[in-house]
C-alpha cells in the first residue's frame, strides 16, 4: 500500500558503479535516493546478464542494470547503437536472447516509442483520454499546446508527439521510458515537459539528443558504445568528460596490445617446426590477441568534411524592410525589417505554426510578401536542409539519391559532385559514418538518424553562400550535432535556422529572431541563453552585419537632431546602390570564367583570380561605406 506522503529526494553517496563489462567496482556514486514513509527506495526493474541481437548480430551483451524508484537516467549513444532496442527491452516490449529481466512486485511502466500507435483513435483527445481522465487530458493539452479536437489522420508529427507525451505523463506510472520525446516539439512544449519531469515522482529513462534537458534532469547515465553498455552513476553533465576518459584508456590499452602482438608475431615468423605443443599453445594465444585487437572498438570518427562554398559574394545577402505576410487570414509577418549578412547565424524561434517556415520562404523567394521590400544579392546561392520524408525517395538507394535518379542527382553514378570537384560516393559517405554496404541500401531501410546524416551529406556537397536549416537537430545524434556545429563555425556564408535545441542554439546562433505574437518578431544578439536573459526589444536593423557583438551604439535622446545627411552623402549613397550590383555581376562572371579555364594555364588563372580579388575588395569597401551612410540616414529620420 502506498502512503499519501510527499516523496523526499535526498542526495547520497553509494559505493557502487557498474563497470564497462558489467562487473561491480567500488567507486563513488552521486545519485538520488527516493525515501517514502521511512522505507528505502524500491527496486523496479533488474537486468541480469542480458543479451540482445538483431539479424544474427549482437546489439549488446552481458548487461547488468538495476532501476529504482526515483531514478533519473539518461540513455545515450550514437544513432544505430541500439538505444531504442535497449529502451524497448527495459519496457518489456522487446524479447531478450539470454539472461533475465526481473520485475520487482507490481510495477507500472509508461513507454513512449518514437512511433506511438494512434490507429484506433479518431482525435488526439480520444487518444489522451484513453490513458487519463478528461481533466488530466485537458490540462496536458493546454500545457503542451495542442488542440485535442484535431483528427489523428490530419495531425502533424509535433501534434502527435504532444498527445503521446500527454497520455504518458497523465498516467503517472512507476517508470517512464521516453524515446526522443523532444523531437518535433517547440521550445514552449520542451520547457513544459522539462518542468513536468523535474517534479514527477516517477522514475524515468530518457533518450534524447537535447543536451540541455539531459543536463538539467538526469542523475545516472547509460552509454551504449559500439556494443558495450557502459554506466556511470552521475548525470549527463559529466558524460563528455567520462567519455573522453574511456577513449583515452582505450588508446593506452590498444598501444600495449599492439606491442605484445608485434613481439609474438616476430616469434611466430621464426618458424615452429621444432616446437610442438607448447609453441602451438603460444600460437593460439597470438591468434587470441589478434582477435582481441579486431574486437577492440575503434572509435568511429567522421572524415575530414568541409562545406562546399560558392564564390565570395556581397556582404549583404538579403535586405528587407516593412515585410508583411498573412496566410488564411492569420498575420504571420508584420512590418519586419531584417538584413542577412555573411557570417550571420540567425535562428528563428517560436511555437509551431507561428510562421517560422513562412518567414524563411519569404526571405528565400519561395513566397511573395503582401507588402514590403526584399532585396537579394544577385549571386546569392542557398541550399536547404530538410529531413527526407518524400515518399518518392523511399525506394531509391543511397547512391541513387545522391548520384543517380534522385532529385539531387549528377550524371556519374559512382561519384558525387562536391563543389567543383568529384569524389567517389563510397569514400564520401564513409566520412559521414556510412558503411560501404549501405551505399546500395534503399532509403526506406535507414533509421531516422541515418536519413538525417544522408541529408547532411547532400547539403555539404552543394556550393552555397546561404544555408537554410529547418529543424536540423531532429534525429541527429550528439556526435553529428557536434560535427554540424563545427562545420557551421567554419562556414563563410550565412545561416538561417529553425531549431528548438537550446544548447545547439547557444553553440551556433549569433542572433535569435523570436516570434512575439500577431506577426511581430523581435531580435536579440547571441544564443538562446542571451535571448532568455535579455528584455524583449524591438527589431533593430540599422547596423545588422555585426550579430556576433552587442550593439555598440549608445542611446541618448533624439539622435535625429544630432545626425544629418549632407547632399553629397545622399548622392553618394544612391551612387553606391547602383555600383554594388555591377560589382557583384562582374565577380560572378569571373567566377564562371575560372570554372571553365584550363587548370594547366597557371598564369591566366592567377591573373583572373587576382582581378576577382581586387573586385571583391572594392565591393567590400562599397558595402562598408553603404552601411555607414545608410545608418546615418536612418538616424537622421530620413525615409
Amino acid at each position: 500500500m502506498t502512503l499519501a506522503i510527499p516523496f523526499l529526494l535526498v542526495r547520497m553517496v553509494i559505493a557502487q558503479q557498474i563497470s564497462l563489462d558489467g562487473a561491480n567496482h567500488h567507486n563513488g556514486k552521486c545519485g538520488s535516493l527516493l525515501i517514502a514513509a521511512g522505507m528505502a527506495n524500491k527496486q523496479l526493474i533488474g537486468l541480469k546478464k542480458v543479451s540482445v541481437s538483431s539479424g544474427g548480430e549482437a546489439v549488446f551483451s552481458n548487461v547488468n542494470l538495476n532501476i529504482h524508484a526515483g531514478d533519473r537516467i539518461a540513455l545515450v549513444g550514437r544513432n544505430g547503437a541500439g538505444k531504442s532496442t535497449f529502451a524497448a527491452m527495459v519496457a518489456g516490449t522487446r524479447e531478450i536472447d539470454s539472461g533475465e529481466r526481473l520485475v520487482f512486485g507490481t510495477v507500472s511502466i509508461g513507454f513512449m516509442s518514437q512511433l506511438p500507435d494512434f490507429r484506433q483513435f479518431r482525435t488526439l483527445g480520444e487518444f489522451v483520454e484513453h490513458h487519463a481522465s478528461l481533466h488530466q487530458a485537458q490540462k496536458a493539452a493546454a500545457g503542451l499546446g495542442f488542440d485535442p479536437s484535431i483528427k489523428v489522420n490530419g495531425a502533424s508529427g509535433g501534434e502527435l508527439r504532444r498527445a503521446a507525451i500527454a497520455a504518458l505523463l497523465a498516467g503517472a506510472p512507476d517508470l517512464l521510458i521516453l524515446d526522443e520525446p523532444t523531437n518535433h516539439l517547440d521550445l514552449r512544449a520542451i520547457l513544459w515537459l522539462e518542468g513536468k519531469l523535474r517534479s514527477t515522482h516517477s522514475a524515468f529513462l530518457i533518450i534524447s539528443h537535447d543536451r540541455a534537458i539531459l543536463k538539467e534532469l538526469t542523475e545516472r547515465t547509460i552509454w551504449i558504445d559500439r556494443g558495450h553498455v557502459r554506466q556511470i552513476d552521475r548525470g549527463f553533465e559529466y558524460y563528455e568528460d567520462w567519455q573522453q576518459q574511456v577513449f583515452e584508456q582505450e588508446a593506452v590499452s590498444k598501444k600495449k596490445l599492439e606491442r605484445t602482438i608485434r613481439a609474438e608475431t616476430g616469434w611466430a615468423a621464426e618458424g615452429i617446426s621444432a616446437r610442438r605443443k607448447r609453441n602451438q599453445r603460444r600460437l593460439t594465444e597470438l591468434q587470441r590477441l589478434r582477435a582481441e585487437r579486431r574486437a577492440m572498438h575503434n572509435q568511429a570518427k567522421f572524415g575530414r568534411i568541409k562545406i562546399a562554398e560558392g564564390h565570395s559574394v556581397s556582404k549583404i545577402l538579403i535586405d528587407t524592410k516593412g515585410l508583411t505576410k498573412s496566410l488564411g487570414g492569420q498575420s504571420l509577418v508584420e512590418n519586419l525589417s531584417l538584413r542577412v549578412c555573411r557570417g550571420d547565424r540567425i535562428a528563428l524561434i517560436g511555437p509551431n505554426g507561428c510562421g517560422k517556415t513562412t518567414l524563411i520562404n519569404l526571405l528565400c523567394g519561395r513566397l511573395d510578401p503582401d507588402k514590403g521590400f526584399i532585396k537579394r544579392s544577385s549571386n546569392i546561392k542557398f541550399t536547404v536542409f530538410d529531413q527526407i520524408h518524400d515518399s518518392r525517395h523511399e525506394n531509391l538507394s543511397v547512391q541513387e539519391f545522391l548520384c543517380g535518379r534522385g532529385s539531387h542527382a549528377t550524371d556519374r553514378m559512382d561519384q558525387i559532385a562536391v563543389g567543383n570537384s568529384f569524389r567517389n560516393i563510397t569514400s564520401y559517405l564513409s566520412d559521414f559514418l556510412f558503411a560501404g554496404s549501405q551505399v546500395e541500401s534503399p532509403i526506406k531501410s535507414l533509421s531516422g538518424g541515418e536519413r538525417a546524416r544522408l541529408e547532411l551529406a547532400r547539403l555539404m556537397a552543394q556550393p552555397s553562400n546561404l544555408m537554410v536549416l529547418d529543424e536540423p537537430t531532429n534525429d541527429l545524434d550528439m556526435e553529428t550535432l557536434d560535427l554540424l556545429q563545427e562545420l557551421l563555425a567554419n562556414y563563410h556564408g550565412a545561416v538561417l535556422m529553425v531549431s528548438h535545441d537550446r544548447e545547439f542554439l547557444d553553440r551556433t546562433a549569433t542572433s535569435i529572431v523570436a516570434f512575439a505574437g500577431a506577426g511581430k518578431w523581435i531580435e536579440n544578439i547571441g544564443g538562446w541563453s542571451d535571448h532568455a536573459s535579455q528584455p524583449v526589444r524591438t527589431m533593430d536593423s540599422s547596423n545588422p552585419c555585426r550579430r556576433t557583438k552587442k550593439s555598440r551604439r549608445k542611446t541618448g535622446g533624439d539622435q535625429s537632431h544630432q545626425v544629418q545627411l549632407t547632399f553629397t552623402e545622399s548622392y553618394r549613397l544612391e551612387e553606391i546602390e547602383r555600383l554594388i550590383p555591377v560589382k557583384e555581376s562582374e565577380i560572378a562572371l569571373l567566377g564562371q570564367t575560372i570554372s571553365q579555364m584550363d587548370t594547366a594555364d597557371h598564369a591566366s588563372l592567377n591573373a583572373t583570380y587576382q582581378k576577382m580579388s581586387t573586385l571583391q575588395s572594392q565591393l567590400d569597401d562599397l558595402e562598408s561605406e553603404w552601411l555607414r551612410l545608410l545608418e546615418k540616414k536612418e538616424l537622421a529620420g530620413i525615409n
